[in-house]
């Protein structure tokens, strides 16, 4: 064996791993860790189930308003069950839904693609977790974009 390489069995199938390059693999990995922010704690259940409803429900109050007024074709909301789609009609679809395990909101969007936020409780407001991106002024800029219209959030 070469000292930069290692051996195991098995099976009867011999795999040669060398050295260097798995160091090499693992300190990528970690570097890659370093790219998106993992909360180190997680709310409490109820906080955060209270903290979404009452976002999605914010939300869905304020596109009510541009959905009655019917200028977008094919612009429809639907609310439930910790998700919310929001239908932009010729922009795309946006669905926001709460992902319980990790007390994120997750988000799909038609312009700026899949997101995660958390619950900054310094700040008080839910930021994606790579950029710090406030959820509220994304969506805001986003629809004020795609439907030309002010959330007024």
């Amino acid at each position: 064996n070469n000292k930069n390489e290692s051996s195991f069995s098995n099976y009867n199938n011999t795999i040669l791993i060398s050295k260097s390059n798995f160091t090499h693999q693992i300190n990528n990995s970690f570097n890659n860790l370093n790219k998106r922010n993992y909360s180190t704690s997680l709310l409490d259940l109820n906080t955060f189930h209270d903290l979404v409803d009452a976002e999605i429900e914010l939300y869905s109050e304020r596109l009510e308003i541009l959905s009655e007024q019917n200028t977008i074709p094919g612009f429809d909301i639907e609310s439930g069950d910790g998700v919310l789609t929001i239908n932009t009609g010729s922009g795309g679809t946006y669905v926001l839904n709460k992902q319980t395990p990790n007390r994120q909101i997750w988000w799909s969007s038609p312009i700026s693609g899949p997101k995660r936020f958390d619950y900054n409780e310094d700040t008080q407001r839910w930021e994606e977790n790579r950029d710090k991106e406030p959820m509220r002024e994304l969506l805001t800029k986003e629809i004020k974009q795609l439907c030309k219209f002010d959330m007024n959030i």
